[in-house]
């Protein structure tokens, strides 16, 4: 019986955590936008790159799964930010 309630433990703490990874991250793809729109005077157009994410995966399990999303979304917000810098003229 102690199992069960350990695991309803780790589960919501797990459940937490996941929640604030991605509200931390929706605050952070919003101020992204922001700065994007108020540097726009300023920024060149967009360079399109190719995407490569069409790839096969295995399936994987419901944690690891929220946790590559969340890898993926700090990366395309990583790119954004890049980009950014790259088309910003000062």
């Amino acid at each position: 019986m102690e199992k069960n309630c350990g695991n309803a433990v780790k589960e919501t703490q797990v459940s937490q955590q996941t929640m604030r990874i991605s509200n931390g991250l929706e605050r952070l793809e919003k101020s992204v936008q922001e700065i994007e729109e108020r540097l726009s005077s300023i920024l060149n157009d967009t360079i399109s790159k190719d995407n490569c994410e069409n790839k096969s995966e295995s399936p994987i399990v419901s944690l690891a799964s929220d946790l590559k999303g969340f890898a993926d979304r700090v990366n395309r917000l990583t790119d954004r930010i890049d980009d950014i810098k790259r088309r910003i003229e000062l």
